[in-house]
């Protein structure tokens, strides 16, 4: 039994790991696994509404910070991302990306389904420092 599970582990690690027929592809280097990595886990916002569900990620982009933007704090920009699934019977799906923000947070989140768009409004800093909100309409 044990020579049989060493021989089991020694192919796997010479032929490369297959589960169920599938190949794992490794993508380290991809612009998803960027994204993936940079994500605020402990800050998702999810909420439900009559025949929507929207769901918020704040994603941090080093890459897309000038250096001298916060002068020397170690801060970054942030992305939101903002996925909307239609919950109905014919489920669509809608992303949407806002990009380089500084230090957002979400004030309200609406549904219009009279003009078919999600109202998103976001507080952030602007680049003096000085406290900005904003409204955004998404299409459903």
């Amino acid at each position: 039994m044990k020579n049989s599970l060493l021989l089991i582990i020694a192919s796997m690690l010479l032929y490369g790991c297959n589960s169920a027929g599938q190949t794992i592809i490794d993508k380290s280097n991809s612009k998803a696994n960027y994204i993936f990595s940079n994500i605020y886990w402990n800050d998702i916002i999810t909420k439900e509404f009559s025949s929507n569900q929207v769901t918020i990620l704040k994603q941090a982009n080093p890459k897309n910070t000038p250096e001298d933007y916060f002068d020397g704090t170690g801060e970054v920009l942030v992305d939101l991302i903002i996925s909307i699934v239609n919950t109905g019977e014919y489920s669509e799906s809608k992303l949407y990306f806002i990009k380089d923000l500084n230090n957002p947070t979400v004030v309200d989140l609406t549904e219009d389904l009279t003009k078919g768009r999600i109202i998103l409004s976001i507080s952030y800093r602007t680049k003096n420092g000085k406290q900005e909100i904003k409204k955004i309409e998404m299409d459903i």
